[in-house]
């Protein structure tokens, strides 16, 4: 009798351990299918199924990644400072929000006059009485034009892209040196990453070839 018992307590665990192994059989085998699916439809069913358990944190993290990275072509397909604010407030510590306050910084530049207003001091009329014409005005200094690469939240991030900027683009940035102009944007602190030119059509011509290289830049006019 004792031995019947002891048949059946045997068989009971086995069947309990076969029904584990079982069970994280089919687990790992849904968790591989989802993972080469790798859309959020797939993780979403997975988590439905395994809500707790090995690979359910995993699953949870792979579906905030792909929703930031929707939210960002949503962003990217709008391509509005507008769009890129609303990205941020959903992904504030994305691993894209600081490519989307560059993008509204540099869309804030974009949309500032090109045209710089007439400089005072131009020709003057002849004053009645005073045959003499006046004093032609003493020339100022030639503005600098700057070209602004994006505006970090914070100068050691800024100074990094900095150095990235000049490994990838030594022909465009040959010679130059940064500055960060540091401002307040949307309730935060922000580093424009700039570099300075003489002219307005050598910056041009640095940021056309960075733009072509793909990397965002703007003419800052003085």
């Amino acid at each position: 009798m004792i031995d019947a018992w002891r048949n059946l307590a045997a068989t009971g665990i086995a069947a309990g351990l076969l029904a584990l192994v079982l069970a994280c059989s089919g687990r790992q085998s849904d968790w591989e299918t989802a993972r080469k699916a790798d859309t959020a439809e797939a993780y979403a069913a997975f988590l439905k199924h395994y809500p707790q358990g090995d690979f359910t944190s995993q699953a949870y993290a792979r579906l905030a990644d792909l929703k930031e990275e929707a939210d960002w072509q949503t962003a990217l397909a709008a391509d509005s400072a507008q769009a890129y604010q609303q990205f941020i407030a959903r992904h504030p510590d994305g691993a894209r929000a600081d490519e989307a306050r560059i993008r509204i910084e540099n869309l804030n530049l974009a949309q500032v006059p090109v045209d710089a207003p007439p400089a005072a001091g131009g020709p003057q009329a002849l004053v009645p009485g005073n045959p003499s014409p006046p004093k032609p005005p003493v020339p100022e200094p030639a503005a600098r034009y700057r070209v602004q690469l994006g505006a970090f939240s914070s100068a050691t991030r800024a100074r990094s892209e900095w150095r990235e900027a000049v490994k990838s683009y030594p022909k465009q940035l040959a010679g130059l040196s940064y500055t960060l102009d540091k401002t307040g944007e949307g309730g935060s602190t922000l580093f424009r990453l700039q570099t300075s030119v003489m002219s307005e059509s050598k910056a041009r011509a640095i940021c056309d070839a960075l733009k072509a290289a793909r990397q965002a830049c703007v003419v800052v006019v003085p």
